[in-house]
């Protein structure tokens, strides 16, 4: 057999494979890279709505219980919850009568935007 033959051969069943390969791989390829930014924004979204609700509580009340019971009231807290860690939890739930000086919100919300941020942070989404 001729060389270049051989050589052409060669060439042609190594761009039918790269074809091929592309052909399979790339939609895979394409659909994981889709499906990891819709989780991505369905993220971001999840922490917008959670700081949003944190503001709309702490503009409508400075006590600490009025607190609790909105954000236990809210439908947004539900999808919070179940990342919540244990003491911001605790503080979402407890009658407990802890002060913190310099913070301007309601001491229930000020663990749950602290929270919210280490939640960002874990999912990688903090700039």
């Amino acid at each position: 057999m001729n060389d270049k033959l051989l050589v052409a051969l060669i060439a042609a069943a190594s761009a039918g494979i790269g074809g091929l390969i592309t052909a399979v791989l790339g939609p895979w390829v394409k659909h994981r890279l889709d499906l990891k930014t819709a989780e991505t924004d369905r993220k971001r979204q999840l922490i917008a709505e959670w700081r949003s609700m944190v503001s709309a509580i702490a503009n409508e009340t400075s006590d600490p219980d009025k607190a609790r019971s909105l954000l236990q009231g809210n439908s947004v807290f539900l999808s919070l919850e179940p990342h919540l860690s244990d003491d911001a939890r605790r503080n979402a739930y407890a009658r407990s009568f802890t002060v913190a000086s310099g913070v301007e919100v309601p001491y229930p919300l000020h663990a749950i935007k602290l929270d919210i941020t280490r939640i960002e942070k874990s999912w990688g989404l903090a700039n």
